[in-house]
């Protein structure tokens, strides 16, 4: 008789012992799974926050880093615009080594050479004056160097893209302009001139002072 006692009060005892280890184990996960969702929440917040700063790719030079910043710009600023053809006058002059047209008032001084000279046919036909490179606060000739076609920019064949640098009378340097100009009816075979012909500016954007 005695025998059985002691062996139910060592039942209950184990019984007892079991189930606290069950309680604790039990908090112990809920506990864990606190923690963790917590965790995740910081990281998901973290990783969504607009004050997360992207890492930039490394450039192996200012060549590859401005590439970079033009792809930027026509991705997040681009904005298709409609810049009619200029109908007003336009008088050519071709004095030594460069090429200064007049818009009425306005003058662009054209210092392109070699493979850049048939770009000067963009401000011959009006398609871009001077009107629309101007400086703000004088009517002073504006000149214009370093003409060259943008690649890498998933432009359509109905369009060409160039960067040029911007010369204004009372900055020191220059700023760097970015051009689209369209074509509707045009591929990726059509001829530069033919190109022109039935072409309008259809983004201009003022990127960046050039130091």
């Amino acid at each position: 008789m005695k025998s059985n006692l002691q062996q139910k009060l060592i039942n209950k005892f184990l019984t007892g012992i079991n189930m606290k280890k069950i309680i604790y184990l039990s908090i112990f996960v809920f506990s864990l799974l606190l923690v963790c969702q917590s965790c995740y929440h910081k990281i998901t917040k973290s990783v969504t926050s607009d004050s997360i700063k992207v890492k930039l790719p490394e450039f192996a030079n200012q060549g590859e880093y401005e590439n970079y910043e033009i792809q930027q710009i026509f991705i997040n600023q681009y904005h298709k615009e409609s810049h009619q053809r200029y109908s007003g006058h336009i008088a050519i002059q071709n004095p030594k080594d460069s090429t200064l047209i007049t818009f009425d008032s306005i003058s662009l001084k054209l210092d392109f050479s070699g493979k850049e000279s048939k770009y000067k046919k963009i401000f011959t036909t009006g398609l871009l004056t001077g009107q629309m490179l101007r400086s703000p606060w004088d009517k002073d000739t504006v000149m214009i160097c370093c003409f060259e076609t943008i690649e890498n920019t998933n432009n359509l064949p109905t369009q060409r893209r160039f960067r040029f640098d911007v010369y204004w009378h009372k900055i020191m340097n220059p700023l760097v302009y970015l051009l689209e100009i369209t074509n509707p009816n045009a591929d990726k075979n059509t001829d530069f001139d033919l190109f022109l012909k039935k072409a309008k500016v259809t983004f201009l954007y003022n990127a960046w002072v050039q130091i």
